[in-house]
């Protein structure tokens, strides 16, 4: 009826959550593969205006064969399109963005921290800014810095990747995340 919608394909593997609890563990050069690819899947979606804000272990999906899915644009928003109204909060409390927790307006870079909250649960194994109730994870989304990672979880510089990522203020994060791939990539 003339209405965008999404289709996506059938694919057999399971969430990045449950990937990283695998018994053997995941090598660190993996790991920043599969950083690599969520940039990748989100440069592509912030090309065409999509901004996907709520970006967590749970909507990535690692195929059976390595592969990375970004799923679940269910809250996607288009750059040009205004379908949500200030001051609503949507997407994971755990992963959003401070201006997302605060209900403001969201760009590229709004993802991109959310993505280096999870790349930060990648490395650690911890949620960046766990706490036991909502209020308390929104207050630290936008109040607290995430403990530092530690150099037995990840090399000074990929921390420092992913520590700039999960900045504050959008103006001092990535601004696009094809600038976070040529740090991962190092």
């Amino acid at each position: 009826d003339g209405r965008p919608f999404i289709v996506m394909e059938l694919i057999e593997g399971q969430s990045l959550g449950d990937y990283l609890k695998r018994p053997e563990g995941v090598q660190l050069e993996d790991k920043i593969g599969l950083m690599l690819q969520v940039c990748d899947g989100l440069r592509v979606a912030h090309a065409k205006g999509i901004f996907h804000r709520d970006i967590k272990p749970g909507n990535l999906f690692v195929t059976s064969s390595g592969d990375l899915k970004v799923l679940d644009f269910g809250i996607a928003r288009l750059a040009s399109s205004s379908m949500t109204m200030s001051g609503l909060i949507m997407g994971t409390p755990d992963y959003m963005s401070p201006e997302q927790a605060c209900g403001r307006e969201v760009d590229q870079r709004s993802d991109i921290f959310s993505a280096g909250g999870v790349f930060y649960f990648m490395l650690t194994g911890r949620k960046p800014f766990a706490a036991p109730d909502l209020p308390a994870v929104l207050m630290k989304v936008q109040n607290e810095d995430p403990l530092p990672i530690r150099e037995t979880e990840a090399p000074p510089s990929l921390a420092a990747a992913v520590m700039k990522a999960l900045a504050k203020t959008p103006d001092a994060r990535y601004h696009n995340t094809s600038e976070l791939m040529t740090d991962l990539s190092r």
